[in-house]
Order: C-alpha cells, then sequence, then structure tokens
C-alpha cells in the first residue's frame, strides 16, 4: 500500500491488484454527504452525485459514458457511484490496467472532483431520476 498526499490536501491510496490480474479499480470518495445538509439541503449530495455523469468542462453531457464503454467498461458494472449519509463514491472497475485507460479513468476522476457543469436542462431531466430514488 503506497499512502500519499497531493500539494492540494487530496489523499490518494495506491495498492496493486492480483485479483483478477491485470484489472485495477479507481475510486475517489469525499467525505460530503446527507449528514452534512441542512434541512433544506436534503438530496443535494445525491444530486450532485448524478450531476457528474451529464457533462463538465472537458467532457461534453453524455459523453462521458460513451468514452468508458469505447474502452470496455460497462455503466452500472464497471460505472458507478453512490452517496451514503457520510461520504460519496464515485467508482470505476477497469477490465486493464494499461496506461491510456488509467490515464483517462484519472481525467475523468478530475472531471468529476473540479469540473462539472450544471445545465439547467439537464438538471430539470435529473430532477424525476433523483426523485425515484
Amino acid at each position: 500500500w503506497v499512502f500519499g498526499k497531493l500539494d492540494n490536501g487530496m489523499r490518494y491510496i495506491i495498492r496493486r491488484n492480483n485479483r483478477p490480474e491485470g484489472t485495477a479499480l479507481v475510486r475517489m470518495e469525499f467525505t460530503a454527504a446527507a449528514l452534512d445538509e441542512e434541512d433544506d439541503e436534503r438530496g443535494y449530495a445525491h444530486y450532485v452525485e448524478h450531476m457528474a455523469f451529464n457533462g463538465s468542462t472537458n467532457v461534453p453531457e453524455g459523453e462521458m459514458i460513451k468514452l468508458l464503454e469505447r474502452k470496455g467498461l460497462a455503466f452500472g458494472a464497471d460505472t458507478n457511484a453512490s452517496t451514503g449519509f457520510e461520504y460519496t463514491q464515485y467508482k470505476l472497475d477497469l477490465p486493464r490496467a494499461d496506461e491510456d485507460l488509467l490515464d483517462t479513468s484519472l481525467m475523468l476522476m478530475r472531471e468529476t472532483a473540479s469540473e462539472l457543469l450544471f445545465d439547467e436542462e439537464a438538471v430539470q431531466r435529473e430532477k424525476g431520476v433523483i426523485l425515484s430514488e
């Protein structure tokens, strides 16, 4: 296990993944979720989690999933996110640990961490999904 912290305060952990051989898991976790919301903010953390798949500065809406599918990942099975009471986590299960796929995965995590766009039409479309969950 390799533990580290970047200059911007982000902490990371890297460990070898031997099973299945040649694969990798990429996780990004924010210690911000439902317990951090005020009464008039209920559901915001979950909403932000959903909006991560609806466009960012460098990845237009609808392109994140297509990009990952072109690289061999399946939405839901290999790409997902979840919001609980104490944290929000974004997950990519990579079928191979090659440089190109790792680079793409880390770029998408960076986009999620700091470049999300909240297009009004996308926000309205996502409202029904959030309410149903």
